[in-house]
């Protein structure tokens, strides 16, 4: 664990991920990243499972992954739904930006850490570099954006159909943030914590899963995602990636 202001070069490097994320939608400057980088307080490593954010518990922090998975989940009596992951770049949540906290915790699926960076800080910075505020305000409106993607997602697609744009929606983030190749990246997954995401039980998204490599478009097992055939598991789900305000990802070389 690394507490107090960090130095700026080094953080910028620690916080590549957040800060790809950022500038992904609005140009920031060196500037800008030393500011955000110097903001930083502490960084932590979390286990697995542990438990980052607790429903309406507001918080004086904002806390950014930057390396591993975790969820938002909404628990109702025994059972819940996780209603979004959070990848490398991810802000753990938005209540910052507002007086009440979500009724919504957030979960370390796998082994992650995490940035802490004050809220008062982090306005103040606002103030004096906007194109901050911007990138803040723009990552917190893509962020509604994909919720309400997962709700049409619910309620109107097959299971196929919802298993591929999931896909195809972490693929195109985890590019962004460089953790995706042309075709594969990881993705520490269950197929029960896919089920809690999709509305299916963890049967249902092994058969589905079991059709999809059928067809040599997708292939999901031990924790690793390998895409097949991009451009047709994106015909399946009907995805289109503008709603993370993104074109089409660009493939590269590595797998």
């Amino acid at each position: 664990m690394q507490q107090g202001p960090q130095n700026g070069s080094t953080e910028i490097g620690r916080l590549r991920p957040f800060l790809a994320n950022l500038a992904s939608h609005v140009h920031l400057g060196e500037a800008d990243l030393r500011g955000i980088a110097q903001l930083v307080t502490e960084c932590r490593k979390v286990p697995q499972r542990t438990e980052l954010v607790q429903g309406k518990q507001q918080s004086g922090e904002v806390q950014v992954i930057l390396s591993g998975f975790a969820c938002r989940i909404k628990t109702l009596h025994d059972r819940r739904q996780i209603t979004s992951y959070l990848i490398p770049g991810d802000i753990c949540d938005h209540r910052y930006l507002a007086d009440r906290a979500p009724d919504q915790s957030v979960c370390a699926i796998s082994a992650v850490e995490v940035a802490h960076i004050p809220v008062e800080a982090l306005t103040d910075l606002c103030e004096r570099q906007p194109r901050i505020m911007r990138a803040l305000l723009r990552v917190s409106a893509i962020d509604s954006a994909i919720a309400a993607e997962w709700m049409v997602n619910l309620g109107l697609r097959t299971a196929q159909q919802r298993v591929a744009q999931l896909f195809c929606e972490l693929y195109a983030r985890l590019r962004v943030v460089q953790l995706a190749g042309s075709q594969a990246f990881d993705l520490p997954l269950t197929q029960a914590e896919l089920g809690e995401a999709l509305g299916l039980s963890t049967v249902h998204v092994n058969r589905t899963l079991q059709d999809l490599r059928r067809r040599e478009v997708l292939t999901f097992r031990s924790g690793r995602a390998i895409l097949h055939d991009r451009q047709k598991l994106a015909e399946i789900a009907a995805f289109d990636s503008h709603y993370l305000g993104l074109s089409d990802p660009t493939p590269n070389e590595a797998a």
